[in-house]
């Protein structure tokens, strides 16, 4: 995700609140500078609460669901169910702990769930082995820096009791919960439509103002235009409001889907210009396009997190004839020239 730095989280940390009969908004801090929070939903039952989504796995984060669940009459041991949008640790680390705790299930859509068993598998390379993969030049400043913040080991991560399916209806004692699949910031992303409300739980797939990246990890195929008709579906839903896992909520859900969608049209024609007349290592690519801060400014998990959006692109424009990997030299790109009739 593309966001600028923001305050403390201790200091400005929104408060517990309830959305509409029975449902809760819960903030949970990150130690991730540029988010400061999570949200997570809570749905009261006459069994105990469901959750979608579940926050980072540290004590701070434990001890911030704990309270909130007080606020609502409740306690992390009665939860009886959490519903995951998406497996990234600031939406899911907590949900092994939990389950311990509690004996709830944990449902997740299917791709998600095999992502979740090969990181279990083969964790992804660290950040530095990933910027010098993707071209850094030796003496770049984030190249061997230690992590800002500590990540959940993947082997740790929960796997799902539940596999589910697009249009799912979601197993919550009184509510009509229905799982929306959005893939594009993660191959199993999922979103979930209150019709009741013609509300939307947004994850990651839709924010307000940050613009989500698109991921690689566990994609076959196209990353970048299962993301774009994931933003269409949602679009074409056009629900009143969208309650969104960071930021705040907001409307207008239709037009800002399409305004990513625009976006990422645009992003296309971005990494082409960078290999006008040229070949080019990925590093050098999403160095030349423009981000929401310089790119000498970036740490070293924003400069991933950049290449993996530029290399999404890279491989949607490759698979539509527009650019290829130059043989023999992995990781440099070059453009194709127009397939002639």
């Amino acid at each position: 995700m593309s966001a600028s730095k923001q305050p403390n989280p201790v200091r400005s940390m929104p408060p517990v609140e309830l959305l509409a009969p029975g449902l809760w908004v819960i903030p949970l801090p990150l130690p991730i500078p540029d988010l400061r929070y999570v949200y997570i939903y809570a749905f009261e039952s006459g069994q105990g609460p469901y959750l979608v989504d579940a926050g980072w796995d540290n004590d701070e984060c434990h001890a911030a669901l704990e309270a909130g669940l007080a606020a609502i009459g409740s306690s992390v041991s009665e939860v009886r169910g959490i519903m995951v949008t998406h497996s990234h640790p600031d939406h899911f680390g907590l949900a092994a702990r939990i389950r311990e705790a509690s004996g709830c299930w944990i449902g997740m859509h299917p791709a998600e769930a095999a992502m979740v068993t090969a990181m279990r598998r083969e964790p992804r390379e660290d950040v530095s082995t990933a910027l010098r993969v993707a071209g850094a030049p030796d003496g770049d400043s984030r190249l061997g820096l230690p992590p800002r913040y500590p990540a959940t080991p993947a082997s740790s991560y929960a796997t799902a009791d539940r596999l589910v399916e697009d249009g799912d209806l979601i197993p919550v004692p009184g509510w009509d919960i229905r799982a929306v699949w959005t893939p594009g910031h993660t191959p199993g992303h999922l979103c979930y439509r209150l019709p009741a409300l013609d509300a939307l739980l947004t994850g990651d797939h839709i924010l307000p103002r940050i613009t989500p990246h698109i991921g690689v990890q566990g994609f076959e195929g196209d990353s970048v235009t299962r993301f774009i008709e994931s933003l269409n579906k949602v679009a074409d839903l056009n629900p009143s409001v969208a309650y969104p896992a960071h930021e705040y909520r907001f409307v207008g859900v239709r037009e800002r889907a399409l305004d990513l969608v625009a976006h990422h049209n645009g992003r296309f024609a971005e990494v082409l210009a960078a290999l006008d007349g040229r070949s080019a290592s990925l590093w050098q690519i999403a160095e030349s396009m423009p981000w929401s801060m310089p790119w000498q400014e970036m740490g070293a998990v924003r400069v991933r997190i950049a290449l993996d959006e530029t290399l999404a692109h890279l491989k949607s424009l490759a698979l539509h004839g527009l650019v290829e990997e130059v043989p023999g030299a992995r990781g440099v790109w070059r453009r194709l020239p127009p397939a002639t009739s």
